[in-house]
Order: C-alpha cells, then sequence, then structure tokens
C-alpha cells in the first residue's frame, strides 16, 4: 500500500510503463482493460517516507527496489542497514568505521556540545546534562583537537586544575556520559581511510552502511550521531538531494533526539529520510509518502488505518487488509490486496515480483 500526500506530490505514484526503466514493480492492476503493470514511480523527491510492515512482509525488498529508483533519478541514498541486507546491492557497501561524520567537528563548539548533549539524549534521562556541564563541554571543545579522547584528557586537567567541589564533580559526571558515547564516537571521528561523508555523497549512487556488527544499542547511537552530522553540516539550498534510509526506525524517532531533529527540519537542507518500521511512526504526519506492508498487529493495523483512511466506513476494511494482504486470487501463489485513494475505493490483485505484502495506494 502507498500513500502519497498531495501537497508532497503533484502527480500519481502507480504508472504503467516499463516498470524498471521507471520505477519499481509492485504488481498488478485489475480493471476495465484487463490486467497491466503497476509500478511504483519514484519522483526524485518523495519527501519523508515511511516504509512500515511486520517483519518477514518485504519492507528490505521495498526499500531495495525505492533506493534504486531514487538513485536513477539522480538522488544520493544512504542506507543505515540494521542486519547487513543490503550491502549486496548497493552501489558501495561500507563498514561503520569508513563513514566520516565527525560530531565534534563543528565550527562553532556550542553547536558540537549541543549535539553531543542530544545524542546523550538517546540514552535517557540519566544521561542529560546539566547547565554547568554544557558550558564545562562547550569549554572543552573550544580549547581540543576535537577527538574524544582528548576531549575526555582535557576535562581530566581541568578536573585537576579547579578548586571548586561542585564544578570538579560536574566534570567527572560529564566525563562519564561522554564515555558512553566514545565507541560510536571514535566510529565515526574524521581521519584517513574514510570512504565517504555522508553529507557529501555522490550523486546517482546508493550507498549501504552495515551496521549488523555492533551491538543493537550502539546502532541507535550511530543512526542519531549521523543525523546529528548531516544536521550540522548540510548547507540550505546548496547540497544535492540526499535520502537518509533508517532501518528499525521505531527505535530512533523518540522525542528530544537528532532524529527526530532531522525529520522536522531536514527539508531545509535537502535531506529526506526514509523510516523503515514495524509500527507506524511516532511522526507518520511528518510524512509525506508511505508504504504500508501487512502489520504486526490489530492495533497497528487500526492506528494506521485510521491515518490513512479517507472516510470512517473504509477503516475497517482497510485494518483487515492491513493484518491479511493474502485474499482470494487467480492463483496460489497470487496475491490480493486493496488500493485506496482519498477520494475513492478500487481493487487490485497483485503478485509482487519482490514477494512483498504490499498493496497500492495512488
Amino acid at each position: 500500500m502507498v500513500h502519497g500526500h498531495a501537497r508532497g506530490l503533484g502527480w500519481p505514484l502507480l504508472s504503467t510503463r516499463e516498470p524498471w526503466a521507471r520505477g519499481a514493480p509492485v504488481g498488478y492492476v485489475l480493471g476495465p482493460g484487463g490486467r497491466r503493470r503497476a509500478v511504483l514511480r519514484a519522483p526524485v523527491d518523495l519527501g519523508h517516507t515511511g516504509i512500515l510492515g511486520a517483519t518477514g512482509s518485504g519492507k528490505s525488498t521495498t526499500l531495495k527496489a525505492l533506493a534504486r529508483a531514487l538513485a536513477r533519478q539522480g538522488a544520493s541514498v544512504v542506507i543505515l542497514d540494521w542486519e547487513g541486507e543490503h550491502t549486496d546491492t548497493a552501489d558501495e557497501a561500507l563498514e561503520p568505521s569508513e563513514l566520516r561524520a565527525s560530531l565534534l567537528g563543528a565550527p562553532d563548539p556550542r553547536e558540537a556540545a549541543e549535539a553531543l548533549e542530544s545524542l546523550l539524549a538517546v540514552l535517557g534521562e540519566s544521561y542529560q546534562l546539566s547547565p554547568l556541564m554544557h558550558i564545562l563541554l562547550a569549554k572543552t571543545l573550544s580549547t581540543t583537537r576535537r577527538r574524544i579522547h582528548t576531549v575526555l584528557r582535557a576535562l581530566e586537567e581541568r578536573a585537576e586544575s579547579v578548586p571548586a567541589r561542585d564544578v570538579r564533580n560536574s566534570i567527572y559526571a560529564l566525563q562519564r556520559r561522554l564515555q558512553a558515547l566514545r565507541p560510536v564516537l571514535e566510529f565515526l571521528e574524521s581521519g584517513p581511510g574514510k570512504k565517504l561523508d555522508p553529507a557529501e555523497p555522490r550523486p546517482s549512487r546508493v550507498y549501504a552502511v552495515d551496521l549488523s556488527g555492533l551491538p543493537p544499542h550502539s546502532r541507535s547511537l550511530y543512526a542519531h550521531a549521523v543525523a546529528a552530522h548531516l544536521q550540522q553540516h548540510r548547507r540550505p539550498g546548496q547540497d544535492p538531494l540526499l535520502y537518509l534510509a533508517v532501518e528499525e526506525a521505531h527505535n530512533t524517532t523518540a522525542p528530544a533526539t537528532p532524529m527526530e531533529q532531522l525529520l522536522l527540519e531536514a527539508r531545509k537542507k535537502n535531506t529526506r529520510l526514509i523510516l523503515v518500521a514495524s509500527h507506524p511512526a511516532p511522526h507518520i504526519h511528518n510524512l509525506h509518502t508511505i508504504i504500508a506492508h501487512r502489520q504486526p498487529g490489530t492495533e497497528p493495523a487500526h492506528r494506521l488505518a485510521e491515518q490513512l483512511a479517507p472516510r470512517p466506513e473504509a477503516r475497517t476494511e482497510l485494518a483487515t487488509l492491513l493484518l491479511n494482504p493474502q485474499r482470494t486470487g487467480s492463483s496460489k501463489n497470487s496475491r490480493s490486496k486493496t488500493s485506496t485513494s482519498r477520494n475513492h475505493n478500487t481493487r487490485l490483485e497483485a503478485q509482487s515480483p519482490a514477494q512483498s505484502d504490499a498493496a497500492n495506494i495512488h
């Protein structure tokens, strides 16, 4: 199911043109004229996009096809690949250590301090900085080489030189918080051998950063760190269109985090997010395009149906479809799906080459 908000897309997403030349095939449409190929045409600017569905519903397959379609039209796509599923189809596969995205390299030390503070917010309330800690961090960043180990060393030296106990205690607490970020920041620090600055990727290419070797907690921190780097370094109105695709996005869109900030402000910097998640994203109203696969349960299916269905009477049918897209088709291998738009309801029967459970809304 594909839903495009009218304000974000001035054209339909379904086309009957040659599928791989102009878009990603998603199945077939049955109508008065017979069976026609249904194609997801990817206009170069889809706006923020959500790919939602249960485990095994075909989200990764959809992302691969969508990323390739966007790259063919000149966009850059950087995929933060949670399970290493995209390295075989990307133009360039990268390890986390090969991404150059230093949070400490912001020209203004206060911006760097804010980026680190927002990254610490991902770890929870116990990692939040007090006003004194924020001041100490900004001052330290203004006098160091902007590497995490030099920042920690400078804080230690500062603690040894100040007589006030409350300041020393704040420095020690700040050190403990930054230590939690150290593994991720060391991965992202600029330096020789780094292959890609995500703020400056080459156009018409798909990059996959394989995060499968990191612990799950570090993957989320890494994703937020990349989001903070893009927020700092992308130039409004100057950089070419970039899509950052984030898998397991339901773990990275909490309030007051770098990913949320990028979601709310990225359009100014010609950056778009593709959020791949098992449940409807918390910020679903900020998404211009939604590709909905089979949902993992009754509650998320009804919640998504309420947000997408054009009329209340259509919501029950849509929620049922989101729970079980496999309806009676023309053969055992076919998958029946329903297509709904804001103005009307139609039916389509689809057998997706990607074997995903996506129906199509246009």
